[in-house]
């Protein structure tokens, strides 16, 4: 029997262990903020982080901060659509 492991089985254990797929993810929903949540709210948004399985969004607008509040949910599920996996469970809006 053989210790060797496929190079993409090795290139994801590596990712998860130097939490690189936690920064590519945040990275990709950073870059694409605007194709997921529309333009408006995108230019509104002071931050977008993940930590975990956590969306943290920062607007700078108080009555965009409440609408958003309502639409949890929905901005979960997109930005899960966009990363191809139910990565995030919770988004917070501050």
């Amino acid at each position: 029997m053989s210790d060797e492991q496929p190079l993409k089985k090795l290139i994801q254990v590596m990712m998860k262990n130097y939490q690189l797929d936690e920064r590519m993810r945040q990275k990709q929903v950073e870059q694409k903020w605007p194709e997921i949540v529309g333009e408006l709210i995108a230019k509104h948004t002071a931050s977008v982080n993940i930590s975990e399985t956590t969306l943290f969004v920062r607007v700078n607008s108080a009555p965009l901060k409440a609408e958003l509040s309502f639409h949890r949910t929905l901005i979960k599920d997109k930005v899960n659509a966009f990363l191809g996996a139910d990565t995030i469970k919770e988004v917070r809006i501050s």
